[in-house]
């Protein structure tokens, strides 16, 4: 099994270069596309990082994000600073969970996400990119605390799952 995990990792890191071409030509896509006013309350929300990596939050309502820091903390932020954590300068909108063109939640999520706020190092453990980071918590919050695999995908096939959700739009005004 380690075997396959380990290919797993070799092939990801050979594809992602495509991946984040990828990435940027979705997120031109939905810079022309239909905008959205605002998250439905257990959206996951996300945002680019530098070389086309992702963070990615519950939205619990109120213009506020629940999300995994890197600094090993559970915070409940606002979009500005959601995005300002993570090199600000180079992140260009938040995107939303989406069925079509209307954003779609689960409040579950939100209550999940609210009540691991505060939490730490002592709780989750050390945060890091690929073994313990923002997209495992927000599968986590999907999935009402079932643990997944470690990854640095971001969760759309979760978003799909437990959410329907089939698009990610541009939050108007991030």
């Amino acid at each position: 099994m380690s075997f396959l995990k380990s290919m797993r990792s070799v092939v990801g890191a050979v594809l992602a270069p495509a991946k984040y071409a990828g990435d940027a030509a979705s997120s031109v896509a939905a810079h022309m596309g239909d905008k959205v006013d605002e998250p439905a309350i257990g959206s996951v929300v996300k945002h680019y990082l530098i070389i086309g990596a992702e963070h990615t939050g519950i939205y619990v309502g109120d213009g506020e994000i629940v999300h995994w820091t890197s600094d090993s903390k559970v915070e409940k932020c606002r979009a500005g600073e959601f995005k300002s954590g993570f090199n600000a300068a180079l992140a260009m909108s938040i995107y939303v969970s989406c069925r079509g063109t209307e954003p779609v939640g689960s409040p579950q999520t939100a209550q999940y996400a609210l009540s691991k706020v505060g939490q730490g190092e002592k709780e989750r453990g050390k945060y890091n990119e690929t073994t313990n980071n923002c997209h495992m918590f927000v599968v986590e919050c999907l999935t009402g605390g079932k643990k997944c695999e470690p990854r640095w995908e971001e969760p759309d096939e979760y978003c799909k799952q437990y959410l329907g959700a089939n698009k990610w739009r541009v939050w108007k005004g991030t």
